[in-house]
């Protein structure tokens, strides 16, 4: 029995291992890619708004459009950079969770094995006990078929044994 539960608690460990290695990649998706590429977009609808109130004032300044142009091409590539990270953060994703259902039989066959043992140890116990309730039956040498009466435990003289032979219907 103890090489079986070492070897449940095993595969335990390795299928935890599997999950929270799930769990990191999530997060740092999330966390990571995730919003670099949410604040790269939202950087570059600010510069397209400088842009356009830029080209709408009656007198720009020179350079101010071109300066916002050349930002507006240098985050366009940035926020080209991050979908390609996302995509391939997405794609780790993918494949983690491939990984994950490729082993959901670790947890099955856990699962089947924990249910041997506990049927074994229980049925183990089980029988202790029958071989046990014997003898917790006769610790105080009583016969189980008749019921016990108070004249048979009291000491000799004492009030329930006077009272029981001045009481002759009382046994």
């Amino acid at each position: 029995a103890g090489d079986t539960d070492s070897e449940v608690v095993e595969k335990l460990c390795l299928f935890q291992d599997l999950l929270l290695a799930y769990k990191d990649l999530n997060d740092r998706h999330e966390k990571g890619v995730l919003n670099d590429h949410q604040r790269a977009i939202a950087k570059m609808g600010s510069y397209k708004k400088k842009r356009m109130s830029a080209t709408v004032n009656t007198a720009p300044e020179a350079g101010t459009v071109e300066q916002l142009e050349q930002k507006i091409l240098e985050q366009e590539s940035q926020i080209a950079n991050m979908e390609n990270r996302n995509y391939f953060s997405l794609h780790c994703l993918q494949m983690e969770t491939q990984l994950i259902h490729a082993n959901l039989e670790i947890l099955y066959d856990v699962l089947g094995e924990m249910a041997v043992i506990q049927a074994k140890s229980h049925s183990e116990i089980g029988k202790v006990w029958s071989e046990i309730k014997p003898i917790v039956d006769n610790l105080h040498g009583r016969d189980n078929s008749r019921p016990n009466s108070p004249t048979r435990t009291s000491p000799i003289g004492s009030p329930m044994t006077k009272s029981n032979k001045s009481h002759p219907g009382v046994a």
